[in-house]
């Protein structure tokens, strides 16, 4: 160094002796650099730390967000789709295409009751006329030629049929009506349920795409944390080398160099710690308010996830509301296969009862056969004749109409189309339960990462905050090189201000240039197109 020196201003060795005593007695105290030199390094921990943090977990949550919402899309694609029919129609359609083909099946059965009803009321004048007939005759006190009597069981027979037809059409009316409430209400009301639950999580998937800007904010500014960490790195690497200047060796020109960089070197560090401070404090706060949006965003999303909860998950009761509406389909199918049944077993009791009626037709005919011996009662005969005609033409119309069509075959099919719906029903539930657990987990890990965000940022700004003493201390300790680089000039008559040693020149550089002087003009400007975070 001395080298570059012009020759009259080299030093004699009794002058650098005595201009070395005069720096030891000057010479300010470094423990202030020591505790800024901490300070800083805290700062970038804790700088370090939140970005970590954000930098690990946020992308983690970003790609969580959207699996998690493109599953519920996907949901939502196999459930329900605009313009077309989907699996709500399609469980709809199922349990209303049963209930009217039962419809379907029940009605002509009805008519044809109504018709044999109308059928065995014509023969009620003929039957008493018979009966009238009968009453007080000498034959019907004739042990072999009980015709009376006979006529009297066939009319009492034929009374028994007609309540149990009449029973069968009370149970054929009420499950016309009852599929028709279905049809109207209950299919109403399970379309509405799942609709509902539906158009929630719709919403939910809606919402989901509303994270994606603050998130992409937040991300896109954590590329400038190397801008930041270089010039912190640079301050850190000034504070060291101040530090290790203690003890200065060398002659009175390494002595000067170090003076004039200590002073320059803790006043730019200084400005620029002071720069760093204000754009963290005004980035933390941005941060804050992303932060803040996306915990807004998923709340609202926990509040809606918990709406659709309340169809699919437990509720006060013990049980869910969308398993209610299954309980409700499930009994509504449950009735009707009960009636069923009975409508079945009134129907094998119709032809029973039909067998004995036709039993006693051909008792009736056989004392037809042998009219000869009623002697003059042909009217009787004649009357005994329609009334066995008739009641075997009845009897030809119950076996062979509607009557006999195969009801333990239709409650069987029923009960078939019935586990289907609720089986359909069951995987809806499923579905949406997957994609609901899946918000839930998702909005909660969200919620876990926001606090530690916050918590991060709070310390950060915490330690920011606490710092004051930095600027105090450095520019104490910039006035003391000042005077002592003062004093150099006036007793030794060395007034100079240029620094020969490189290594402390690049140094200056770095302070004097650093990389967030972009950060500084874009705080200035606003920053509004988007978040830069250290």
């Amino acid at each position: 160094m001395q080298g570059n020196m012009p020759t009259n201003e080299r030093s004699s060795p009794d002058t650098c002796r005595l201009f070395v005593e005069m720096i030891k007695s000057l010479s300010p105290d470094h423990g202030v650099i020591d505790q800024i030199f901490l300070s800083v390094e805290t700062i970038r921990e804790r700088i370090d730390q939140a970005y970590n943090r954000i930098c690990m977990d946020l992308p983690e949550i970003n790609l969580e967000i959207h699996q998690t919402f493109q599953q519920a899309s996907g949901t939502l694609d196999s459930l329900y789709a605009h313009g077309e029919i989907g699996v709500i129609e399609n469980v709809v359609g199922d349990m209303e295409g049963s209930i009217r083909n039962l419809a379907f099946l029940i009605k002509p059965m009805r008519s044809h009751d109504v018709q044999v009803l109308e059928t065995i009321e014509l023969s009620y004048p003929n039957m008493e006329s018979l009966l009238s007939m009968f009453e007080g005759s000498s034959i019907c006190q004739d042990p072999d030629h009980d015709a009376g009597s006979l006529a009297l069981k066939l009319a009492i027979e034929r009374d028994n049929l007609v309540g149990i037809i009449q029973d069968a059409l009370e149970l054929e009316n009420s499950l016309i009506e009852e599929a028709a409430s279905i049809i109207t209400d209950d299919a109403r009301s399970v379309r509405c349920t799942l609709s509902s639950a539906i158009m929630i999580l719709k919403d939910l998937v809606s919402r989901s795409n509303s994270m994606k800007e603050p998130i992409l904010k937040i991300m896109s500014g954590l590329q400038a944390h190397d801008i930041v960490n270089q010039d912190i790195t640079a301050i850190s690497y000034g504070l060291q080398k101040m530090r290790s200047l203690r003890d200065i060796p060398g002659n009175r020109d390494d002595i000067m160099d170090a003076v004039l960089f200590q002073e320059q070197a803790s006043s730019l560090s200084r400005d620029l710690i002071s720069q760093l401070i204000k754009v963290l404090r005004k980035h933390g706060r941005e941060l804050g308010r992303e932060i803040g949006r996306i915990e807004d965003m998923v709340s609202r999303i926990k509040e809606d996830k918990d709406a659709v909860g309340e169809f699919l998950l437990m509720n006060r009761n013990g049980r869910s509301t969308f398993d209610l509406v299954i309980s409700e389909v499930s009994a509504v199918f449950a009735n009707i296969a009960r009636k069923l049944d009975a409508l079945r077993h009134l129907k094998e009791s119709q032809q029973v009862q039909t067998d004995r009626l036709i039993s006693l037709c051909d008792e009736f005919d056989q004392r037809i056969s042998s009219g000869a011996s009623l002697g003059g009662h042909r009217e009787m005969l004649e009357a005994m004749s329609k009334t066995t005609f008739l009641f075997k033409s009845l009897a030809k119309m119950i076996k062979y109409g509607y009557g006999s069509l195969d009801l333990e075959e239709i409650s069987e099919r029923f009960a078939h189309e019935a586990n289907a719906v609720k089986h359909e029903l069951e995987e809806i539930k499923d579905l949406l339960m997957g994609s609901i657990r899946g918000i839930d987990t998702c909005a909660g890990r969200c919620t876990d990462a926001i606090k530690r965000f916050r918590a991060d940022i709070d310390k950060l700004m915490m330690i920011l905050d606490g710092n004051e003493n930095i600027f105090d201390g450095l520019s104490s300790f910039a006035h003391s090189m000042g005077s002592m680089r003062d004093d150099i000039s006036r007793q030794m008559s060395l007034d100079r201000r240029e620094i020969f040693t490189q290594e402390f020149k690049d140094i200056l550089s770095r302070l004097r240039n650093p990389h967030s002087n972009s950060l500084a003009a874009g705080e200035d400007h606003g920053l509004e197109d988007g978040l830069v975070l250290f």
